[in-house]
Order: C-alpha cells, then sequence, then structure tokens
C-alpha cells in the first residue's frame, strides 16, 4: 500500500493546480464572502453589523441579442454533491463532503462555479476522504463488480474501464485507463495483494478531477460549443438530483439522446418525479430563504427549553416538505407558495407548534396544520432563522423581504453609525423603539425599507410561533407600509397580506426567477451572465408562475446545451 499516498498525492497536486486555470479562479470578481447571520448574537441586528453584507445584487437590463449560452467551465462539487456520489458509487454513506472546508457564498448562494475552488487545504482533505473510502469499499470489491469475481490483472481492467467510466460519468480515456491499470500493477509488484490494488485505484478514482469536477467546456461548433451527452446528463442530474446520473440516464448519454431540448425534458420530467428530483426546490428555497442557516441559529434554551435538536431537524424537514407540497401537489405556482395556507408539521413540531398552527391532519410523517399561517414566508422554520437568540428581528425579516423576495439591495449604512437601541427605553412597543432609526437623517434611507415589512412578521415569535404580545408585554402591531415596491407604496396589515402582495407581484416573481436561474446555472450576474439568465426568465413573470415549468425552462435553454467561448 505504500503506493497509494504516492499516486495520491499527484493527483491532489492537479486539484489546486486546476483550481487556478480555465474559468474556475480564485481571483473571480463575482466571489463574495457571506459572514454568518447577525442575529446569531444577542443584540438586535441592524444593517451597520459588519456580519451582514449586502450580499443580494441588483439586476439591471443589459442587451441580449439572441438566446446566449453561459462560459465554458469546469465545475467542481459541492461537499454534499460528492458525498451524493459516492453513495451512489459504492452504497457507502458518506460524511466528508460535509465536513470540506465551507465553499464561499456569492450572490446568496454556495454553488457558484467560479468560488468552487480547490486549494491545498481542501485538496488534503479529499485526500482523507478518498483513501478512507477506499479501505472500506474494497472489503466487498465483489459488490462492486459482480461481473469479475476473480483476482486478476483482467478483472482489475475491467473494475477500471466500468466503475471508471461511472466515477467519471463519462468513458476513460485510453491514457487515463492506463493510469490505473499502471497503479494496480504497481501495487501487486510491491507485496501487494488484488484488493490492496483495487483501493489503490478506488483512492485514486475518488479524488481525481474526473470525479471532483464536472466539465462543461464542449467541443467547437461554429462559433460556440456544443456539450456532449455525458456533459448534459451530469448538468441535469446535479441539478435535478444534487447526484450523479443514474443508469436511465447514463443510456441517454451512451445512444446519444439528449442532443434536442424535447429529450433532455423527457429525461427532466422523469427525474423530477423521483424522491431526490422532487427536492429540487426545497434544495433550492433553503438557501435561497438562508434556511440552511437554521442548524447554527442560536435560540435562548431558557426562554425556549421546547426548541432541541430535534426540532431544528424536523423545522427544516418540514420546510423541505411544504416546498415539496406546494410544488408537486398543489397547483405549484408562484402565487401559491407565497399564500398556501399551512405549514407541515410532525410529532415533534406538534408538540411546539400545534397551539399556533393547529393539529396536523395526520399523525404521520409530516402533514398540513392549516391555521394562522399563509405562504413561505411565515414558516416556522423562515422565523426562526430571521430572528435573534432571545426575540425577533424585524430588520432581518424586513431585509429578507426586500432582498430575496423583490430583489431590492439595501445600501450599507455610513460609516461609524450606531444603529442599537440600547439607549431606547425597552418598556415602549417595538415599533416605537425602531422609530429611532428612522428618526435619524444618517439610517432613515435603510430602515424605512426594512422596518415595516419585517414588523409584518411580529406575530411569530423568535422561534416562528404565533403570538399577540411582543416579549415586554405589549400588543402586537403588525401593520406597516411597503415602501418604494415598483414605484409604490403598499399599505399591508400583517403577514397574511404581505405574502398576498408578494404572490400578485410581477416583480417578485421576475426575483424569484432570477434568484432560482442564479441557483440552477451556478453562474454570477456579470452582463454576459445576465444574458444567459434573462432568456430563461422571458416567460415566468406575468404568467401563471408555475415551478416545475421554470425549472423545464431552464434545462430546455441553449445554456443546457451549448457554450461561449468565454
Amino acid at each position: 500500500m505504500r503506493h497509494l499516498h504516492h499516486f495520491i498525492a499527484g493527483l491532489a497536486f492537479l486539484f489546486v493546480g486546476s483550481s487556478c486555470t480555465g474559468s474556475i479562479t480564485s481571483s473571480s470578481p463575482l466571489r463574495e464572502v457571506d459572514e454568518p447571520e447577525p442575529a446569531a448574537r444577542g443584540d438586535e441586528p441592524t444593517p451597520s453589523d459588519p456580519a451582514a453584507p449586502n450580499e443580494t445584487p441588483t439586476w439591471e437590463p443589459v442587451s441580449c441579442k439572441d438566446d446566449k449560452p453561459g462560459p465554458r467551465i469546469l465545475r467542481r462539487l459541492t461537499g454534499t454533491q460528492y458525498d451524493n456520489t459516492v453513495f451512489d458509487l459504492l452504497g457507502v454513506q458518506s460524511k466528508a463532503g460535509a465536513e470540506f472546508v465551507a465553499a464561499e457564498t456569492v450572490e446568496g448562494f454556495a454553488n457558484n462555479a467560479r468560488a468552487l475552488t480547490v486549494d491545498g487545504l481542501l485538496a488534503e482533505q479529499i485526500d482523507r476522504a478518498a483513501t478512507s473510502l477506499a479501505q472500506e469499499a474494497s472489503k466487498s470489491f465483489s459488490a462492486l463488480s459482480p461481473a469479475c469475481p476473480s483476482e486478476t490483472e483482467a478483472c482489475a481492467d475491467d473494475f477500471i474501464t466500468n466503475f471508471g467510466k461511472r466515477a467519471f460519468r463519462r468513458p476513460l480515456t485510453s491514457t487515463e485507463r492506463a493510469r490505473y491499470i499502471a497503479a494496480y500493477k504497481a501495487e501487486r509488484a510491491a507485496g501487494g495483494s488484488h484488493a490492496n490494488g483495487i483501493e489503490v485505484v478506488l483512492g485514486a478514482l475518488l479524488q481525481s478531477p474526473g470525479l471532483i469536477y464536472r466539465s462543461e467546456r464542449g467541443t467547437a461548433q461554429g462559433a460556440t460549443f456544443a456539450l456532449n451527452a455525458y456533459e448534459i446528463a451530469s448538468e441535469l442530474s446535479y441539478l435535478l438530483t444534487d447526484s450523479m446520473p443514474d443508469a436511465a440516464l447514463f443510456a441517454a448519454a451512451e445512444s446519444n439522446r439528449l442532443g434536442t431540448s424535447a429529450e433532455i425534458e423527457a429525461q427532466a420530467r422523469r427525474l423530477l418525479g423521483t424522491p431526490r428530483g422532487r427536492q429540487v426546490l426545497s434544495r433550492f428555497a433553503q438557501a435561497w430563504l438562508q434556511v440552511d442557516r437554521l442548524p447554527n441559529a442560536p435560540k435562548d434554551k431558557t426562554m425556549f427549553p421546547a426548541f432541541d435538536e430535534a426540532v431544528r431537524l424536523s423545522l427544516a424537514q418540514g420546510f423541505n416538505a411544504f416546498v415539496e407540497d406546494v410544488a408537486f401537489g398543489n397547483k405549484g405556482t408562484f402565487a401559491n407558495l407565497m399564500t398556501a395556507p399551512y405549514t407541515m408539521l410532525d410529532r415533534n413540531l406538534t408538540k411546539v407548534y400545534a397551539d399556533s398552527f393547529g393539529q396536523p391532519s395526520s399523525a404521520a410523517g409530516f402533514s398540513r396544520a392549516t391555521q394562522n399561517v399563509a405562504g413561505i414566508l411565515s414558516q416556522p422554520a423562515v422565523m426562526a432563522t430571521h430572528a435573534a437568540p432571545s426575540h425577533t428581528s424585524p430588520v432581518h425579516r424586513g431585509r429578507m423581504v426586500r432582498e430575496r423576495i423583490f430583489c431590492q439591495p439595501v445600501p450599507p449604512p455610513p460609516p461609524n453609525v450606531n444603529a442599537s437601541l440600547d439607549a431606547v427605553d425597552p418598556r415602549l412597543p417595538l415599533r416605537q423603539r425602531l422609530a429611532a432609526h428612522v428618526a435619524d437623517p444618517k439610517c432613515a434611507g435603510c430602515h424605512r425599507l426594512l422596518d415595516d415589512a419585517g414588523l409584518a412578521f411580529e406575530g411569530f415569535d423568535a422561534i416562528g410561533r404565533r403570538r399577540t404580545k411582543e416579549e415586554n408585554g405589549s400588543p402586537v402591531d403588525t401593520s406597516g407600509v411597503l415602501f418604494d415596491l415598483n414605484n409604490q407604496d403598499i399599505s399591508v396589515r400583517d403577514a397574511e397580506e404581505l405574502a398576498d402582495v408578494a404572490g400578485r407581484s410581477a416583480q417578485a416573481q421576475g426575483c424569484f426567477a432570477r434568484q432560482w436561474t442564479t441557483y440552477a446555472t451556478g453562474l454570477g450576474t456579470s452582463d454576459a451572465d445576465q444574458c444567459v439568465l434573462g432568456a430563461m426568465l422571458s416567460d415566468f413573470p406575468g404568467g401563471d408562475g408555475n415551478l416545475v415549468e421554470l425549472i423545464i425552462k431552464t434545462v430546455t435553454s441553449a445554456h443546457f446545451l451549448r457554450r461561449s467561448s468565454i
């Protein structure tokens, strides 16, 4: 086994080198570092908090002559995609990817192709993960290569050819195949067993650039580059299922049946009918509304003793169940996502939230509870995420509405502005305390946009339960005005009315579609990338806003078939 680390070390070097070439570069101007949610601290967060960067871009119209495809890139798998791919390849549950160094968040999402680089630390983590996984998997080699159970070089060659094709999501080149055969033979020549040789090969494959990166480069075809069937299969599978292509999609790639939009659409609709495919919008929504931060959002255990780890887990799962239910089982439109009058509770959540939302319709799994809730924004997972440990946070909830729902970036505050409410009498109702923000000309510009939008959700406490009184006993006041919304000021009485405004708003529909396509393509908002997004968004705002059809529009765009020369 002494050859294993020498062979793998060479591949690790390739990682670091490949992260500095092509379109994936650590100096990309589109990279923005996203800091933890400032509500994780005990004070009332404000836009002046250095932990609250403005991460939502402004989308200005650009001139696009046609349905322009995106740039040619090599795209690294995310940690989740690595773990899912390992499971599909080996049948081994991996947590290695979850422990990889965190990817930087760009424009609210952690899958930006230009930010998913491999530095020295990540290369070491992948090396350790591949070595450990190879040791475990090689113990049951017959399960990985049932057609060739003998301990011969021919059997190893067969394994490398077939397993390597699945691992790389394309056939190996003759050079690649020879390299892995040479590694196997070197281990055997050094006295290692057949299992040792297979372990060397597995360890190398599991950290090879061919597995870690997805190619979206294509071959020259006129003024653009046509993606091949294997590239399209991976592109489609990792978007819809967060993992490698399944057998049916591999078969379509092998027979070159992914060359038209109609063929891609047929595969997409098939994948959307699978359990993993049905999760595509909930995976997106967790990042879109930052619910992926919920596991680390601290809560005061004295005030909320029932808010334990089991409840956190169930909240995230219930949020996913809500999104999937709306998208695939309840009309499936953007308006319905904004206004659907229910949440999803299981036994864990029923103990904490049944008094707020009513008993679920079934005692088994997640089912609907239909009282006092309106749409995705008032889901308890969203409310708990956008709150402080011991109290609500209208500023953060308002920022979520402005930036994630309406794509209205809130400008940063002037330097050295103290927007803390510490000096305001804590016995006053929250609305009166927040008036100190608007009274200061240096703060008014931001807080005029934020505070009223966030106050609409004051009917939900810091863990997302319904309430009628504030922490200091003052009656809750959820009325307000959405200022400067599509050049209008719109009054709302509560979260339900705000949800209704969002559900009917072409601006909110357009924002949702842009957020989705930014996530789906893993691209930023340079002019070239906006042309890609604009081509996919042409039908969504103003139509019925069907969520599944937005996905289909994405995967049948020119971007899914070809790339530009840049």
